[in-house]
């Protein structure tokens, strides 16, 4: 993450490799994300995450009667120590991101560069 970055207006967004062994661990398939404030993940392990907390979510508000599920919500989406939302934006943020044809582009590129010195290894 470079430092002109931090004053940009993101909640999350890909953690582009900047040195070669960064490059080396990075998936074009699944790329990694920063999400501000928290930590680097990749973006479907932070959508499965997703998907397992709001499924919790609508399981403990699904056993309540309305008025406790109403402050359930409230306290689990925005309570002090919750950052639900937050990883939401984060990952709403970089799917807008992966749509980009810039952004696919460079993606793309990375994904034949890595399929290519897998096929040239292999023949070594």
């Amino acid at each position: 993450m470079r430092y002109s970055e931090l004053n940009e207006d993101w909640v999350g967004k890909i953690d582009w490799p900047e040195s070669d062994e960064q490059k080396a661990k990075f998936d074009p398939e699944n790329p990694s994300m920063a999400i501000r404030g928290m930590y680097v993940i990749t973006y479907n392990t932070l959508k499965k995450s997703l998907a397992d907390e709001l499924a919790g979510l609508s399981e403990k508000i699904s056993r309540q009667d309305p008025e406790s599920a109403s402050i359930t919500m409230a306290t689990q989406l925005v309570g002090p120590t919750e950052v639900i939302l937050h990883k939401m934006k984060a990952f709403i943020d970089v799917t807008e991101e992966l749509k980009d044809r810039h952004v696919r582009g460079k993606l793309t590129r990375m994904k034949k560069k890595d399929l290519f010195n897998t096929i040239k290894n292999s023949h070594l």
